[in-house]
């Protein structure tokens, strides 16, 4: 098994990190996480790097090279929307058979895309609960690593039961719930609530990246819009655009709201739309100052290099649906 950093900390947190240690070792099971991936373990996690160094002296962690192979299978994996750490993992993993643990499910469902790609539109995964079940359960499982999620870390593993997972974190268990809101989703996570000064600020930012939000002045006029070159800088995630009423039917679902005697139409997002979108404000913090300033879908300018950040994930998420549309 090879240690996504997530996981490692998720379970120091709860103390059960090196009770996982000693049955994986009493099962003959070798734990790796490379050295390599040690600068990740900050000090705000307390005592964790000395405890990594302690496990290691006891043989409960194992490093592992970075070969040539790997190297490569991760630079293919850095086409789509993975951090450097999770690539890594996943390529060590498939390059000797290990199982990986990471909770990172965008990480999960782009290696998934890389290795099924149409087969993937045809599966019934629309939910965390239905994703974790196909992942360890696909009748394809020969061709792809086996990954394990924390849930399945304390389930399966450690026994323990839902009540006790429940008390750790009710977030822990995979939902079965599908579409979400933007306003549930700013709800959810208070962190990036508290990032603006009302709530219907951050939903309707969470809207505006999910659509086409562009790195051109506030006061660009839509005659100059095509001047601006504005397909040059678009850093919205392209999943969905009100005004020409098209949506990615895979990630967004449109569906009519009543308020009051009123129906407005209003789109909702998926799990895989609801983490992108996540991850993409969590990976480029700076967007936030330049969305508490927006209105509507022109954000202003932002640094080269900021812009390059957000381009480039950007380029990755969108990679992913395009090897989809190549087997279309």
């Amino acid at each position: 098994m090879i240690f996504d950093t997530d996981i490692l900390i998720k379970l120091d947190q709860l103390d059960l990190l090196l009770n996982f240690l000693n049955e994986a070792k009493y099962y003959k099971i070798k734990v790796y996480y490379p050295i390599k991936y040690e600068y990740e373990v900050r000090s705000k996690f307390g005592n964790l790097k000395d405890n990594i160094l302690n496990y290691r002296s006891k043989e409960l962690l194992h490093d592992i090279a970075i070969t040539p192979d790997v190297e490569n299978y991760k630079n293919n994996l850095l086409s789509l929307p993975f951090d450097n750490g999770e690539a890594y993992c996943y390529a060590i993993a498939e390059k000797n058979n290990f199982v990986v643990m990471t909770d990172d499910k965008l990480a999960a469902y782009s290696y998934i895309a890389l290795k099924y790609k149409r087969k993937l539109l045809k599966e019934n995964i629309d939910n965390e609960l239905l994703f974790e079940e196909f992942f360890s359960n696909s009748t394809f499982k020969s061709e792809i690593i086996l990954r394990l999620n924390l849930y399945t870390i304390l389930n399966k593993l450690l026994n323990k039961t839902d009540n006790e997972i429940d008390h750790f974190n009710k977030n822990i268990k995979p939902r079965t719930k599908q579409w979400f809101f933007p306003k549930e989703i700013a709800e959810e996570n208070e962190w990036l609530r508290n990032k603006f000064s009302t709530l219907e600020k951050c939903y309707l930012a969470i809207g505006s990246i999910a659509a086409s939000i562009y790195a051109l002045p506030n006061n660009t006029k839509r005659k100059d819009f095509e001047k601006c070159r504005h397909w040059e800088a678009n850093i919205g995630l392209k999943l969905k655009s009100t005004t020409r009423d098209i949506s990615n039917i895979i990630l967004v679902r449109k569906e009519d709201v009543k308020y009051g005697n009123k129906i407005y139409p209003r789109r909702s997002y998926n799990f895989i739309a609801y983490n992108i979108i996540i991850k993409y404000l969590t990976k480029n913090d700076f967007l936030f100052d330049y969305l508490n300033k927006c209105e509507g879908q022109y954000i202003g300018y932002l640094t080269p290099k900021e812009f390059e950040q957000c381009k480039k994930f950007c380029d990755k998420f969108r990679n992913m649906y395009d090897q989809f549309r190549k087997y279309e």
